[in-house]
């Protein structure tokens, strides 16, 4: 994809060469000479800059360039071609220049000079990539001084350097609603040398930029040559909702790029269907007052970090589709969901991304609470330190729940939210290390929350 060079708004420094310099600037402003000169000068000069900068787009910000001018003047040949040494009067006239030039423009009075042909070179040296005194600008002009006048007039200094005017826009079909996603807009531009290596100093980026925005003029000067450019707009959690990559060749003065962003991945949809003892799973709300689902999605390549989570109602049209994900194909996720009505419902399924858009089917089975209670006789278990209680499944002896709990003579405590069914429930108490009492006993888990017999623990 090529970029645009904008000749009418080329970024260029301009010199103005006058018979006399009591010729102030502003006034040659005023008689509309070098009118736009002035009106974008003033936004990109600073108190130690030293070259105007012209051009730029329409309202936005002119780049703030520290740069100093250099000024080769009477560096001619004699008929023989041979290169002559400076007259003395071309080193005393290039030594005032250079101190009277101005950010905001300036008179150069060559009035002094001889008559004749001269040969007038100007530079506006500043920090390009790892140099700090790199040729940003540059014109070399005959001047030719007839009559004590000197033409040409004006000396304009062509950008040897790259400008880049970046614009970028959503979907149209998504404009605003995205744009209340809370999006913002980042860019990274990586310059590729002509050997295909990627150096650290061609590198800038910038992010945070307000989703509203249409865009950005980079600030600072590029080496013309081709770059990879990437622009993003990104969910709070710094996720790329949408993006679009080009790889283009920037010409020196100003380029314009408009860059039009894409979704960046493949839609997720998740269905559910709810599944209560033994009864077959079934997608209908009703039958168990099931008002609101919460959905969460979590990656599963980011220690659990939540991706997205949102509130549904149950009796939704489905599949629902996800608004603000969109992943990349082999993605790993985690759907998770739960409701509460006459019971509470809880599953979840790992997912990975395919090729193209996909549908998440989760299980949601019912899970209930069961309070551990117990009791303890004798001296070795009244002087027990903590109880350590865990759950076991009852028919594959698999630990699905455990917790330790503090010394206390008749304690409880309450599972975590686990499947319904039965349990093989095991309580040890500890004086430090050493177990001085316990009790077991297999327990059924069918309710919201259910209050099961008192173990009773005994000193051995």
């Amino acid at each position: 994809m090529a970029v645009h060079p904008e000749e009418a708004e080329q970024r260029r420094v301009v010199v103005v060469v006058s018979n006399s310099a009591a010729q102030s600037f502003p006034e040659m402003a005023r008689r509309g000479t070098l009118a736009a000169l002035v009106a974008l000068g003033a936004a990109a000069c600073g108190p130690d800059e030293d070259v105007v900068v012209v051009g730029g787009a329409a309202g936005g910000p002119v780049p703030r360039l520290d740069v100093r001018p250099d000024l080769l003047l009477g560096r001619t040949s004699d008929r023989h071609g041979r290169r002559r040494h400076p007259r003395p009067e071309y080193r005393s006239l290039a030594a005032l220049i250079r101190d009277s030039l101005a950010c905001e423009g300036g008179v150069l009075d060559l009035s002094t000079l001889q008559a004749g042909q001269h040969v007038l070179q100007v530079r506006a040296l500043g920090p390009l990539r790892n140099s700090t005194r790199d040729v940003l600008y540059e014109a070399v002009v005959p001047v030719d001084v007839r009559g004590g006048s000197a033409t040409p007039d004006m000396v304009v200094l062509e950008p040897k350097v790259a400008f880049l005017d970046l614009r970028w826009e959503l979907p149209e079909s998504e404009g605003q609603s995205a744009c209340d996603l809370g999006l913002a807009w980042s860019y990274a531009l990586e310059a590729v040398d002509p050997d295909g290596t990627r150096p650290a100093s061609g590198r800038f980026s910038e992010s945070g930029r307000a989703c509203a925005e249409p865009g950005v003029s980079v600030p600072t000067p590029l080496v013309p040559g081709r770059y990879d450019i990437t622009v993003s707009a990104r969910k709070p959690s710094g996720t790329s909702r949408f993006s679009r990559h080009e790889s283009v060749v920037l010409s020196p003065g100003l380029n314009t790029l408009h860059l039009a962003a894409v979704e960046v991945g493949h839609r997720l949809s998740v269905d559910w269907r709810f599944a209560i003892g033994v009864a077959s799973p079934t997608r209908a709300c009703d039958p168990h007052a099931f008002h609101r689902v919460h959905l969460r999605i979590e990656d599963l390549e980011d220690d659990l970090a939540i991706l997205d989570e949102l509130e549904l109602d149950c009796s939704v049209p489905r599949p629902v589709t996800i608004p603000s994900l969109r992943l990349e194909p082999g993605r790993r996720v985690r759907v998770s969901m739960e409701a509460e009505g006459e019971h509470r419902v809880l599953g979840s399924t790992d997912f990975e991304m395919p090729e193209d858009d996909a549908v998440a089917i989760v299980d949601l089975t019912a899970h209930g609470s069961g309070v551990v209670a117990w009791s303890v006789v004798g001296d070795a278990c009244i002087r027990a330190t903590e109880f350590r209680v865990r759950a076991e499944d009852a028919e594959t002896a698999e630990v699905v729940w455990f917790e330790t709990v503090s010394s206390t003579n008749v304690g409880s405590v309450t599972t975590a939210a686990l499947p319904y069914g039965s349990y093989r429930i095991h309580i040890a108490a500890f004086r430090g290390t050493t177990e001085v009492c316990s009790a077991a006993g297999t327990r059924s888990l069918g309710s919201l929350l259910e209050t099961w017999d008192v173990f009773h623990l005994y000193s051995r």
